[in-house]
């Protein structure tokens, strides 16, 4: 492999080499659990990717500039065959918003599994693109290599997908036990892209086991038996529906040329289950084996199947007459068919639990969104599932052409809301629209002309939101100016949409502190993950931010620059420790060394225990040092490998901080008498500032402003627990709210926001005009999703644990209805749960199995029986009723099958998408 010197920065070089040889590693990933060497390969599939060797630029001074110089580098599109690398999110949060003004090395360990010998690192389950991990190309990586350092590195190869030709990059590779029919219970594991064509992994087994390629045929093993034969060399793995962790068989032909393996035979084979899972159970009672991050996925489809009136619908074949396959908007059939076989598995009672690769094959097919294991919204699923049944069998088989009516105020609002529901109708007839959809009555007013719009819409599913806060509380540890008053932890109620400043506003009042004085930072990793601008939104602040506040000095000071400054052992600039902190230094272009140190160490000192701080002033040192050998600094003007390596010979910095027979040690933490300072001052470069105490420093030149203590003796450093204020035991939680309470939120006018405005076709303008929603009807079957998860940005994500009490029997919705038809009793029939923060957690699900009247958790292949009282929970995200007629028990009809649609045909390209809605416009005064 060539060995690449590439130019950086201050005229030193890097070698590339180890950069590329951890590229090949993962490029090579077929490895014997053994630990023998990598299989054999086909040039296709090992084939170095066609990158260019990457130009190091010169490194900019300060992080925002370093952004500006990587931005562009970050358009294109991916190519196939190029190598990209996954990056910590949280690491590139930081360097793409420039919201810390230090960035240690790059710290990709967070994203990984835990490291084992011989293995390849996988991506930690649960993990998503963006919120855990970034993807960036090789430039970017080698740029940010050479800057920053750190690792490990994670390189992955861009290929050609299998749906749609999509370009991807092949972030998680297939982990397969492989063994031949020879030697079944020898297993060998291989790491190979699941966009390998069949062809390539049969070649590359082959050489693996030094077999005749014609004389040997790749099997899907799965759960225990020979699932099918992979005989389309062209075929990728994933396409062929092979699932990770799975296991492979190469068959042999036997001595006379016979081949011995057979498919197994199975109606429903492709819901073939565990041997472990091969027992009889209850109809409906039957779980699903996770496939990779698949709960979410489970708990939707056990909710879907205690629907009662469509899974009869399925069950008994009525929805075979309805499926519409030349529906553009449809899947032709595939989804339909492949819930079908799921239910019927699921309810056959034959197993305990079934593996669902069929439907999550064809769902991937459909929605790429769902494809691989990542973690995804269980109710995201279940709403791409209704819209896609809907779709596939929509008994409308030429949609006719709409115009919306015109509208006179002499209408009536039933009269239009019938219509419109009418024109949905004509376009959208299916057993979903029967089941599941309602209508809403949405109005709209201008705040100028007062005009009020009045549309009618269908729904399939209520989303509920649980509070309407106006508050939060944020923690804050201020860190005063007098070294006599310890730090002092506040709990503050601050505006929910307010400013950094009002946060400020909030720690000035109750510790006394002078407002222009505090500055505030998150603290992460003993440094300053982020400093705060008063103008920056508190919604930047998250719950779980370890928030400071500083009080600095008030008083004039000539040519002054707030520095701050981080604590770290003596040999690195990672590995920080204790409170950071920030000075206010006068004559920042020229600093003594000297005084520079002083103000370091008085702010240090508060953290020094007593009786080991003997020697460690300027004044104290002065005095101290009567030899010329102690009186100077480290020669060396970049602590390297001689100035900061703890070595074993007696390098220049031995001879300055102790003699030989004083030699510090974990159980001797004060320093020798001849000690010419208690830290190093140096820079983000491990530079030293000065030599002498008279040397001057210009502080603005530091790169981000920032200085490092270097501490050869930092067991002295004793960090204190800040002392806790009474506000700390305020901790307000989220109050208790009723279904009710939910209801009541959705239904209550609000002002649209600045992003989302409505154009007022009388003032010819958009405006944020007022909105509210009513209740106009509700289908036979009622889902509710609760808005748990709030999305503030790209990057940040909470969960709202408020605890909401829903009726498990008689939700009488009837008075927020306003149509006409005021039927709404309802009785809960299933939930779905999730469990832990955003990005991971786990669903499961609680039904209520119509044979045997009980309630029953499903976890995945789990499946118990549960009291009543267990169902309501903290936990619950999406609820489904029943209402209490006999429409909702009924099975949908199917339409006859000589049934012709009357009316006007349209391109469906052109109209099916346009929403059904019917304006009504109401002159009024407000």
């Amino acid at each position: 492999m060539s060995t690449d010197t590439t130019p950086v920065a201050g005229g030193e070089d890097i070698q590339n080499e180890e950069i590329e040889q951890s590229t090949q590693e993962m490029i090579d990933v077929s490895l014997n659990t053994e630990g023998d060497q990598p299989a054999g390969r086909s040039p296709a599939a090992n084939e170095t990717p066609a990158d260019e060797p990457t130009i190091i630029p010169p490194r900019p001074s300060t992080i925002a500039e370093e952004y500006q110089l990587i931005k562009p580098m970050l358009k294109g599109p991916v190519e196939a065959g190029k190598t990209y690398y996954l990056l910590d999110a949280l690491w590139w949060k930081r360097f793409e918003y420039q919201s810390s003004s230090t960035l240690g090395p790059i710290d990709n360990e967070s994203i990984l599994e835990p490291e084992i010998p011989g293995v390849l690192r996988m991506l930690k389950k649960g993990s998503s693109e963006q919120f855990d991990y970034v993807i960036v190309s090789k430039p970017v990586w080698d740029i940010l290599m050479v800057w920053y350092g750190g690792g490990p590195a994670v390189p992955r190869l861009a290929r050609e997908g299998s749906y749609y030709s999509r370009v991807v990059v092949d972030t998680r590779p297939f982990t397969l036990e492989v063994a031949k029919s020879s030697e079944i219970k020898e297993k060998s594991t291989v790491y190979v892209s699941k966009y390998t064509k069949v062809g390539e992994f049969k070649k590359m087994m082959c050489e693996k086991f030094g077999l005749d390629p014609l004389k040997v045929r790749v099997w899907d093993y799965y759960q225990g038996s020979p699932f099918s034969m992979l005989d389309d060399m062209d075929q990728t793995l994933e396409g062929a529906r092979i699932q990770d962790n799975q296991m492979m068989l190469i068959e042999q032909q036997d001595d006379e040329g016979k081949w011995t393996v057979k498919k197994q035979s199975s109606s429903y084979s492709s819901y073939s289950s565990y041997s472990a899972y091969n027992q009889p159970t209850d109809p409906g009672l039957t779980g699903l084996i996770n496939l990779g991050n698949t709960c979410f996925m489970a708990s939707s489809l056990q909710c879907l199947s205690n629907t009662t009136p469509l899974r009869k619908f399925f069950l008994e074949g009525t929805y075979r007459n309805d499926i519409n396959r030349d529906n553009p908007l449809g899947m032709g059939g595939e989804i339909a068919e492949a819930y079908a076989g799921l239910l019927q598995q699921l309810w056959a009672g034959t197993h305990t639990a079934v593996a669902p690769r069929e439907f999550k094959s064809r769902l991937e097919n459909f929605a790429p969104q769902f494809a691989g294991y990542q973690q995804h919204d269980s109710q995201e699923l279940l709403a791409f599932l209704l819209d896609g049944l809907h779709e596939d069998l929509n008994r409308i088989k030429k949609k006719p052409s709409t115009q919306n009516p015109e509208v006179s105020e002499g209408r009536s609002e039933a009269e239009v809301a019938e219509e419109a529901w009418t024109m949905h109708k004509s376009r959208n007839d299916s057993a979903v629209v029967d089941l599941f959809q309602g209508q809403l009555k949405s109005t709209l007013v201008c705040p100028d002309c007062s005009r009020v719009s009045i549309t009618f819409d269908p729904f399939m599913y209520l989303s509920l939101p649980l509070s309407h806060k106006t508050s939060r509380q944020i923690a804050v540890t201020v860190q005063f100016l007098d070294l006599a008053k310890p730090a002092m932890k506040y709990l503050l109620e601050v505006p929910l949409e307010g400013y950094v400043g009002d946060l400020i506003e909030k720690v000035s009042e109750i510790s006394g502190v002078p407002a222009d004085t505090i500055l505030i930072a998150d603290v992460y990793n003993s440094r300053f993950y982020k400093v705060f601008r008063n103008n920056e939104k508190l919604e930047t602040i998250q719950d779980r931010d370890i928030i400071w506040a500083y009080e600095t000095a008030n008083e004039e000071m000539e040519d002054a620059e707030v520095v701050q400054v981080f604590n770290c052992p003596l040999n690195q600039v990672t590995g920080t420790f204790g409170i950071p902190f920030f000075l206010k230094v006068p004559n920042a272009s020229q600093i003594r060394v000297g005084d520079l140190y002083e103000m370091a160490h008085r702010e240090v000192s508060r953290y020094i225990t007593p009786g080991n701080s003997a020697g460690i002033s300027m004044a104290d040192r002065n005095a101290s040092t009567d030899s010329d050998d102690t009186d100077s600094d480290l020669d060396s003007t970049r602590m390297g490998d001689a100035a900061l390596n703890n070595s074993d010979d007696n390098s220049d910095l031995d001879q300055q901080m102790h003699t030989p027979s004083e030699t510090p040690t974990s159980n001797s933490p004060t320093l020798p008498k001849k000690s010419p300072r208690l830290f190093q001052m140096g820079d983000s470069y491990r530079h030293i500032l000065g030599e002498n105490d008279d040397d001057v420093i210009d502080l603005r030149k530091l790169r981000d402003r920032t200085v490092f203590l270097h501490w050869p003796y930092h067991n002295m450093y004793h960090e204190k627990t800040p002392e806790l204020h009474e506000s700390c035991a305020t901790v307000k939680s989220d109050k208790k709210m009723t279904l009710e309470d939910c209801i009541e939120l959705f239904t209550t006018a609000e002002q649209l926001g600045p992003d989302d405005p409505w154009y007022c076709n009388r003032c010819k303008d958009f405006k944020q005009a007022t909105k509210k929603f009513d209740l106009w009807s509700l289908p036979p079957v009622l889902v509710v999703c609760l808005k748990r998860f709030s999305y503030r940005n790209k990057y940040w994500r909470e969960k709202l644990e408020t605890f909401v009490d829903y009726p498990v029997h008689h939700l009488d919705i009837s008075k927020h209805i306003n149509g006409p038809n005021k039927s709404g009793m309802y009785d809960l029939y299933a939930v779905s749960n999730h469990f832990g923060s955003m990005g991971g957690g786990h669903y499961t699900a609680y039904a209520k199995n119509e044979n045997k009247n009980r309630w029953y958790g499903f976890n995945d292949s789990s499946v118990s029986e549960v009291s009543e009282s267990e169902v309501k929970t903290a936990s619950a995200y999406v609820l489904f009723y029943r209402r209490r007629d006999p429409a909702a028990s009924a099975v949908p009809a199917a339409i006859p099958a000589a049934a012709e649609n009357p009316k006007d045909e349209v391109s469906d390209s052109d109209e099916s998408t346009q929403p059904m809605t019917t304006e009504v416009e109401v002159e009024t005064n407000f």
